[in-house]
């Protein structure tokens, strides 16, 4: 009998060291984690980050800055969003993860849209940010193609950086025009001075070396015009919008 009633005393005994044990620990972590008490996060959103500091600490908070964007919703270095969001619940020293608006306008490399088909060409401008202001249409032989790309009216090469959203403007080439201009004679010319009789006229030109005598690019600079086609003679037209093929060799 006596052995039964220390075996009922220590299940007692160890039932209540469990049961101690487990509200001690409850309640330590109740202390710790101050249980049932929480922070209404505040609206950060378009406050500058100097603001943002004495509105987090006077409530218990901390915050991290974690992205940057471009946005014209807002002042630069103002908060454009924020997580948890605004009137949620949290436990004291919960960090406010914020996104920032970036202080300089966020700018995107041009695309190379050259020789693409205007379609072709307004749909990746658009997917780098840009917008396609102007289309200028231009006699050349490839229909519909982008010829040339533009900038604050001047040529502007893929890769070059501006800000994301700006308008660039395009050149095309709208087929062959019926408007007749006389076919200069350009034999003895040099590859630029022909281009720069020939752009006024919206005619392009081909070029084709003598594979003998021009071998590298200080010879194409030195290379003199001795052949073309179609040829030069008194009273010749070609349409605006076509091409002239010219055989160069350096003499």
């Amino acid at each position: 009998m006596q052995t039964v009633k220390k075996y009922f005393l220590h299940i007692l005994l160890i039932l209540f060291v469990w049961v101690g044990a487990g509200w001690g620990i409850y309640s330590y972590l109740g202390d710790y984690t101050l249980h049932g008490e929480t922070i209404t996060v505040p609206d950060l959103r378009g406050f500058q980050l100097s603001e943002v500091d004495s509105v987090i600490s006077g409530k218990g908070l901390r915050y991290k800055v974690i992205d940057s964007v471009y946005s014209s919703e807002v002042p630069r270095g103002a908060v454009v969003k924020q997580d948890p969001k605004e009137l949620g619940q949290v436990k004291q020293n919960r960090n406010v993860y914020i996104t920032i608006n970036s202080r300089l306008p966020q700018r995107v490399k041009v695309p190379d849209l050259i020789d693409l088909s205007l379609r072709q060409a307004i749909s990746i401008a658009e997917s780098f940010g840009l917008e396609i202001d102007s289309v200028y249409v231009v006699p050349d032989e490839c229909k519909r193609c982008v010829l040339a790309q533009l900038y604050a009216g001047k040529s502007i090469k893929p890769g070059a950086l501006i800000e994301k959203g700006k308008k660039i403007d395009l050149k095309i080439g709208g087929g062959e025009s019926r408007d007749k201009v006389g076919i200069p004679d350009l034999t003895d010319l040099n590859l630029r001075d022909a281009k720069r009789i020939l752009d006024p006229l919206n005619v392009s030109l081909i070029a084709v070396y003598d594979g003998k005598t021009v071998e590298n690019r200080i010879d194409s600079l030195r290379a003199i015009i001795y052949k073309q086609d179609p040829v030069y003679e008194i009273g010749a037209e070609m349409n605006r919008g076509s091409s002239i093929d010219l055989y160069l060799k350096v003499e």
